[in-house]
């Protein structure tokens, strides 16, 4: 029997909800014991993280694996009881390992776990509960109901049935590389299992030994987060309102929605009172997606919600018809603001001068009273300036 801590909470009540505000499950990974590919570990485990402000008596709740569409604890190995004396202070986590790996697994060890189970789930699509009773959940090819008096906690990833608000992780067939991990430190609990967690290759699980995430008091208050695109660029924007020891920002960006990677560090201000914030990044994609992993002086953080910039702009300007003898239309893309328009002749004298409008893809131009000849055609849009030659007639 294996004791953590020494601060007893009796009050397992609390649990009987269908939105935990105790312990949920902060990480599940099902691809230990993999002999092929590119597993991230060589054992299964289940993370869980105390998400409240005081310390979680666990004792005789149990932690139970089902099948894409089979029952919770179908076999004595699918579930694992907590010994008496298993506490989890105030953001503290705990690691549960599966099965020992077997002969020929591939990947690295875990860390050392906490406690050691025997479960063996699936890589690619799985169920994991957090259950308040020592005794099997059943419910397989039949869901339980949601909220259950019993569940503390349910993950579904995969292709699994019974996920909260309807969708696993992912929603297909996850590999023995990905893993499934809680949003904002595993504080993120919106009873909507697609909503609330990432699919990550590098996560690693958290054990008693870890640093707490305390999910109740965060260092840095977000008022708004906000972006906007130009032709060439994207503009972020963020307000806070209140800031206690702020480290700093980490602006991260993701082409998928789910991978994300840290573009720029911007210093927090440290005013109790809020500021206001600016970064820009170069537009690369016609679908980008931004977040901010605001981090506290101590290194805990949180992350805000996403934003996603959709952009409709050209890749580079185009006209037609070229040759043009009266009205030239400019393609340049759907910007945010008004873009620029110049043309210029051949001694690099300007000719003409216009705007687009904003939220426009195309512009026209009467060229009629120019001479016929060479000419270039300047569209700038904040940093980002297109140029190309056209010919009067």
């Amino acid at each position: 029997m294996k004791k953590f801590f020494t601060l007893l909470f009796v009050g397992s009540g609390l649990f009987a909800f269908g939105q935990s505000t105790t312990v949920v499950i902060s990480q599940v990974y099902g691809g230990g014991g993999a002999t092929t590919g590119s597993p991230a570990f060589n054992q299964d485990y289940v993370e869980l993280h105390n998400i409240s402000n005081t310390a979680q008596d666990i004792s005789g709740f149990s932690v139970q694996y089902g099948s894409a569409s089979g029952n919770f604890g179908s076999s004595a190995s699918n579930l694992y009881v907590f010994p008496a004396g298993t506490v989890i202070p105030a953001g503290g986590y705990l690691l549960v390992a599966g099965a020992a790996p077997a002969g020929g697994a591939l990947g690295p060890s875990l860390p050392t776990p906490d406690l050691v189970g025997a479960f063996n789930m699936s890589g690619t699509s799985g169920k994991v509960a957090l259950a308040n009773i020592s005794t099997a959940l059943g419910c397989g090819s039949t869901p339980c109901t949601l909220p259950n008096t019993n569940i503390v906690d349910l993950v579904s990833y995969g292709t699994a049935n019974n996920a909260e608000g309807g969708a696993p992780i992912k929603g297909t067939n996850l590999t023995s590389a990905e893993i499934a991990v809680r949003k904002n430190s595993g504080c993120q609990d919106t009873d909507n299992n697609n909503n609330d967690f990432d699919i990550s290759t590098s996560a690693t699980p958290r054990t008693a030994a870890s640093s707490p995430v305390n999910c109740t008091t965060l260092p840095i208050t977000l008022a708004s987060f906000n972006a906007n695109a130009t032709l060439s660029s994207v503009v972020l924007s963020w307000n806070t309102s209140s800031e206690i020891n702020a480290g700093h920002f980490e602006v991260e960006k993701s082409v998928n929605g789910k991978d994300y990677v840290a573009i720029g560090k911007v210093k927090a201000s440290g005013n109790e009172n809020g500021s206001a914030y600016e970064f820009t990044d170069e537009l690369s994609k016609a679908v980008v997606y931004y977040r901010l992993k605001m981090v506290d002086k101590d290194g805990s953080f949180i992350y805000s919600k996403e934003v996603v910039v959709r952009s409709e702009r050209s890749a580079s300007v185009s006209v037609y018809p070229n040759p043009v003898r009266d009205v030239m239309v400019i393609s340049h893309g759907k910007s945010q603001n008004a873009a620029n328009i110049e043309v210029f002749n051949t001694m690099g004298v300007r000719v003409l001068a216009a705007k687009s409008v904003a939220q426009t893809e195309t512009t026209s131009v009467n060229l009629s009273n120019l001479p016929s000849g060479n000419y270039i055609l300047v569209v700038a849009d904040g940093n980002n300036k297109s140029t190309l030659n056209f010919v009067k007639y």
